[in-house]
């Protein structure tokens, strides 16, 4: 029997539940009853699909809680030894999830501005009131 190439809701079902479970489509796609990974992409690009596609973006993005608590074992069973591989396994799974979920787990970037030396920016040309005063003064309004 060959791997399904037609959408099937059951198959759909399997897929999110074991992508919402952690498992990588990968993985899942490598299962002699599911389809190959270009399948599985086909079907998401597929509008006749939108409820697929719906269901397996919130799969992805849950499974970014089962990789919190993965990293949480991992880090808890890392011994000296394996120490470097464990951390490695940590920062992938950090990775995935800061992309996957960026507002929960991707970095706070803030950004402060200053003028030289760390000091206070300077403004020039007065602001609004600035710039409206040149203008009259080039329209010759403002001579007095």
């Amino acid at each position: 029997m060959g791997r399904p190439s037609v959408f099937s809701t059951s198959i759909g079902n399997e897929i999110c539940a074991r992508i919402m479970e952690g498992e990588s489509l990968r993985s899942i796609c490598q299962d002699d009853h599911m389809p190959g990974q270009r399948t599985v992409f086909e079907w998401l690009d597929n509008d006749a699909h939108e409820n697929f596609r719906s269901r397996y973006a919130h799969a992805r993005t849950r499974a970014t809680e089962v990789f919190e608590d993965e990293i949480i074992d991992v880090a808890r069973s890392a011994t000296p030894e394996d120490a470097n591989a464990r951390r490695l396994q940590v920062d992938a799974l950090k990775w995935v999830m800061s992309k996957r979920a960026p507002k929960v787990y991707g970095d706070k970037v803030t950004q402060e501005l200053s003028g030289p030396d760390g000091g206070p920016i300077e403004v020039k040309g007065g602001g609004v009131s600035g710039l409206l005063n040149a203008a009259l003064q080039e329209d010759g309004s403002n001579s007095g």
